[in-house]
């Protein structure tokens, strides 16, 4: 979507706005069809980042749909109305900056901050920046407990949840839910456990079998010996 009072090519934005932007747009992306991994692929902003704020901006993006349920329950508490369909810039803007605070730990100061600024960079928000800054302050004081308490149903689109209830039970159901609320690991099979763990370097993993290793979720293209082949994807179960 077109920024406010831009041409088509976009302008240089100001340090720490630049990967919360982009992550609007995959956000954007992710809404007309797209998985997070193909909007990752095709988002020129995203692209664009460099170094932590491409990793910010991922986490950032994959937080916000993973738990969109529960971040939306927090926003509706401190909304006076609901927000217009048609609002979905705002609503994106207000769902990652609560993500940031309920979710990751991000500062209270340069969350809200930020939020004020992306919402003066786009035609739709522009005029609730009053807005976007209350609610901001209000998630920095209490959102990250609140979110604590919400179930994990609540994030969970009903119809998948029905379809889980009918096939598994509710206990089951709610399980499987939890567990659909934390980033997967990525299990890596390695040609060579050496020459893997020297192209890796200082990135922390874990060695969970003979030739199989377990790091945090990233783009497993972006892994030096990757291109190589030192390794490829592959779930422990697999392995078995």
């Amino acid at each position: 979507s077109k920024r406010a009072g831009e041409d088509e090519e976009r302008q240089p934005l100001p340090p720490g706005i630049a990967s919360r932007d982009a992550a609007l747009d995959l956000l954007r992306m992710t809404t007309r069809g797209m998985t997070l991994d193909q909007a990752l692929d095709e988002c020129r902003s995203f692209n664009a980042l460099e170094g932590s704020d491409r990793g910010f901006c991922r986490a950032l993006a994959s937080t916000t749909l993973r738990r969109r349920g529960t971040l939306d329950e927090e926003i509706a508490t401190y909304l006076r109305e609901p927000l217009k369909p048609k609002q979905t810039h705002l609503r994106d803007i207000l769902r990652i900056t609560a993500a940031q605070l309920c979710l990751m730990g991000t500062e209270a100061h340069a969350a809200a901050w930020s939020a004020v600024e992306l919402s003066k960079l786009r035609v739709e928000p522009k005029g609730y920046q009053k807005l976007v800054n209350a609610v901001a302050r209000r998630l920095a004081e209490t959102g990250a407990k609140k979110a604590e308490g919400v179930e994990a149903r609540v994030a969970t689109p009903g119809w998948l949840w029905r379809s889980l209830a009918r096939a598994h039970g509710a206990k089951t159901a709610a399980a499987i839910a939890d567990a659909h609320r934390r980033a997967a690991p990525l299990d890596l099979t390695a040609k060579d456990l050496e020459t893997m763990s020297e192209a890796l370097g200082e990135r922390p993993f874990e060695r969970i079998g003979p030739q199989t290793v377990r790091m945090e979720s990233t783009r497993v293209q972006e892994l030096p010996g990757f291109e190589e082949g030192d390794f490829w994807v592959q779930d422990v179960a697999a392995t078995l």
